[in-house]
């Protein structure tokens, strides 16, 4: 994508401008080549945060300009249109009364199994909570994890499990409309940010450093992922 945005550049002379991009020193040598490609492409550049600024500077430093995060804008968004589908996610994850919302993701790296296998651990002890499992995309995409998390939801009366496909400005609006009744545990980025706006308390999980940055920025101390505890848990609860 980045090579054809290069060329698209070049060949339509339009300009192009990159907003509330992110680019981190963990990203592979593949994401590297298509950050120099965008950069070299951009008549303009709103980096997200600091270390994105620097490292976009490196490419393009006069049109490199340090913004926010385009999430940031989210509380600025209507969500008049999505209260049909925000009361349908709220329905479907249980968020009419008390519950920890826990979020999976299908992990490539081994370690961050961590984060996996000690939260399936952590509900199966905390029988006098009640817990809602999402994985936060399609069950046709994570099967052998959607298929753990309904085991779960059968063994124990305390536990439900769902995939999620619904609008992310919904989601934001569903958890706004039941933030009392909520606590968050989840790895994804966009998560944490949505309960961030929705006032509701998370653990301040980070798998890499655009999730460290934005702890950063709301002045949160991060939790590494493959350090992920019980222990760590509790104490955030």
């Amino acid at each position: 994508m980045s090579a054809l945005l290069f060329l698209f550049s070049k060949l339509s002379r339009k300009n192009v401008y990159l907003l509330g991009i992110g680019y981190y020193t963990s990203t592979s040598f593949l994401g590297r080549i298509s950050a120099y490609l965008a950069a070299k492409s951009a008549k303009l550049i709103l980096a997200r945060d600091p270390e994105t600024f620097e490292n976009f500077s490196k490419f393009n430093k006069a049109n490199t300009l340090l913004d926010r995060d385009i999430s940031f804008s989210l509380d600025e968004v209507s969500t008049d249109a999505y209260e049909k589908e925000a009361e349908e996610i709220s329905k479907n994850l249980g968020f009419h009364e008390p519950i920890t919302l826990v979020g999976f993701r299908r992990f490539t790296n081994k370690k961050f199994w961590t984060y996996t296998n000690t939260l399936f651990n952590f509900v199966r002890k905390n029988t006098s909570k009640k817990f809602s499992l999402v994985v936060f995309e399609s069950k046709t995409i994570a099967p052998k994890l959607y298929s753990k998390m309904k085991a779960l939801e059968q063994e124990h009366g305390n536990i439900t499990a769902s995939d999620f496909e619904y609008n992310p400005i919904a989601f934001i609006l569903a958890l706004k409309k039941h933030a009392s009744n909520l606590y968050v545990i989840a790895p994804q980025y966009h998560v944490q940010i949505s309960a961030h706006f929705a006032g509701i308390p998370f653990l301040p999980i980070s798998y890499d450093n655009k999730v460290s940055e934005f702890h950063r920025n709301i002045s949160k101390q991060s939790i590494a992922i493959h350090e992920m505890s019980e222990t760590k848990i509790l104490e955030n609860l």
